[in-house]
């Protein structure tokens, strides 16, 4: 039984080991009588069993020594449950939020990764046959507080750092956030700025040479191919 159905010395051999075929120093004798009794000396799992019983008499134990991480237990697994985000229809203070944008046929989620100056990262997220998206990317949850104003909110991060519009197209973190307004619908969503200037601004995406990002920019100006406002915001599913 040189390598059995599993070809489990080939795989060995294959990995630094060296068996050899019809070894004289390994072979087992059995008689016909002993296998129709079921001796199974030749099996892999008894040459194991033979082998640990060897090494534990003569050694205390057998080298190296294996740790199991395995538990046996009865019942069914229960797994943890994946958050489910669903397209808003409303928002309120609270609530946990993906801003997504539709974009060459894939969706992107913006996250706090602040590695591209001046802009937030933005993350792939699947969007299922239902509409919805099972589970987000790290960075990629938000959540909604009331802003200066009851229609207004402020996006805080997972780690408690809020979005924040210092000046131009510029989306930082720090500890005291902008105030938005949101606007709800599948591919119509935004975020705009509430500013005292005449340059209305919004979370938009944009695609460059410095990679996928979230910057606020001008509705106006915003119209390349490069940026795109196809944005849904998704809300975390209380069902």
């Amino acid at each position: 039984r040189y390598n059995g159905g599993g070809n489990y010395v080939k795989w060995l051999n294959d990995h630094g080991c060296n068996f050899i075929p019809n070894d004289p120093d390994r072979i087992i004798y059995s008689t016909q009588y002993d296998m129709i009794q079921g001796e199974d000396e030749g099996q892999a799992r008894a040459l194991l069993v033979s082998y640990i019983k060897k090494e534990t008499a003569e050694h205390g134990g057998i080298t190296p020594f294996i740790i199991s991480d395995w538990t046996v237990q009865n019942g069914v697994e229960e797994l943890p449950e994946v958050p489910v985000y669903e397209a808003a229809e409303a928002l309120e203070a609270g609530d946990q939020i993906l801003y997504v944008v539709e974009y060459n046929g894939k969706h992107y989620a913006m996250t706090n990764d602040t590695g591209i100056n001046n802009a937030l990262g933005a993350a792939e997220v699947a969007v299922d046959e239902d509409g919805c998206i099972n589970g987000a990317p790290e960075g990629a949850v938000w959540t909604l507080e009331t802003g200066s104003s009851a229609e207004s909110f402020v996006l805080k991060d997972e780690n408690g750092k809020y979005v924040t519009n210092p000046s131009g197209t510029s989306l930082r973190l720090t500890d005291a956030g902008s105030d938005f307004t949101a606007v709800c619908g599948a591919g119509s969503s935004a975020m705009n700025l509430v500013t005292s200037s005449t340059t209305a601004r919004r979370i938009f995406f944009r695609s460059n040479d410095l990679g996928l990002q979230f910057r606020c920019y001008s509705t106006n100006n915003a119209t390349a191919d490069s940026y795109c406002a196809v944005l849904t915001i998704y809300k975390l599913s209380e069902g």
